[in-house]
């Protein structure tokens, strides 16, 4: 997976290690986080052996057909634009009702 969004087990580690083993106030920080990022670091590799599956239920990744991707980011980037005409015409209309019934504040004077 870290092929694809770049979270290895190091930069997962970073992430997770504050929340799960967050260092005591009376220590020094900087120095005893190097060691939980290393510890969790180490947990993630080797989850199988500290974990023991049970043969439960397994979530597969879930894997979109490139055509339903295209459809999806076309489906996106259109309300995206959408979106963003329905804001510059709004701001247009204000400025428009602004600049017919106050012309001092559109002018700035």
């Amino acid at each position: 997976m870290s092929d694809e969004n770049m979270m290895d087990a190091s930069n997962l580690a970073i992430c997770f290690g504050p929340t799960l083993l967050p260092v005591p106030v009376d220590r020094d920080q900087v120095f005893c986080q190097t060691y939980v990022n290393e510890l969790i670091k180490n947990i993630i590799i080797h989850y199988e052996t500290l974990f023991l599956f049970d043969g439960g239920v397994v979530y597969e990744r879930f894997i979109v057909p490139t055509e339903t991707y295209v459809l999806m980011i076309l489906t996106v980037s259109l309300c995206l634009s959408v979106c963003l005409c329905l804001s510059l015409c709004l701001c247009l209309s204000v400025y428009l009702c602004l600049s017919i019934s106050q012309p001092d504040v559109v002018k700035g004077d």
